[in-house]
């Protein structure tokens, strides 16, 4: 029965790549497996070496596909840019990555902490975002920033004598300030 277990999660695996799911809680592959081998219980060991045969990672009840994340996230980084956006929560990207009115994501750790949040943190990174940690009453919420100065180097001018980049980023700074106090 194992082996029907895990040649069933490597096909599961499978279908859900075709089907462009890049990620998927562990309750949501049990229930699938379960209907099709038309079994009460699943060898959770047999449906991870199935998986991970696929090319799949697991961890904290989440399965994901590592490199179609990191994709998924790049394209993430990519509509961000156009939008004008410096900040992004954790869990905005979630929604984004996954697709929530597909597949709504419950309350399991695998989403913030472990292997996929990691993923999606070294996706950010290796497009000039920062990765930080909000702390608001006892709890940290994961943020990525894009670095200002990086936006005005990209969308702004070189600067030319007299005025250097960094003048003109000091003097947008403080415009911007002023406005953000004022109003």
């Amino acid at each position: 029965m194992s082996q029907d277990v895990h040649e069933t999660a490597a096909e599961l695996a499978a279908d859900f790549e075709q089907s462009e799911t890049v990620a998927i809680e562990r309750s949501a592959v049990v229930k699938e497996l379960k209907r099709r081998l038309d079994v009460a219980t699943i060898d959770h060991d047999a449906v991870r070496a199935g998986f991970e045969d696929a090319g799949w990672t697991y961890g904290r009840h989440l399965y994901f596909a590592a490199d179609a994340v990191t994709d998924r996230v790049h394209g993430v980084v990519d509509e961000l840019r156009s939008e004008g956006r410096l900040l992004v929560t954790h869990d905005e990207v979630c929604d984004r990555v996954v697709d929530d009115e597909q597949q709504p994501r419950d309350d399991i750790k695998g989403w913030s902490r472990g292997p996929f949040a990691e993923t999606v943190a070294d996706a950010f990174a290796e497009t000039a975002w920062r990765v930080d940690a909000l702390e608001r009453d006892g709890t940290s919420r994961r943020v990525y920033t894009l670095p200002l100065y990086a936006v005005f180097e990209r969308n702004h001018p070189r600067g030319e004598r007299p005025l250097s980049r960094s003048e003109l980023f000091s003097h947008y700074l403080a415009v911007s300030v002023d406005d953000a106090i004022d109003g």
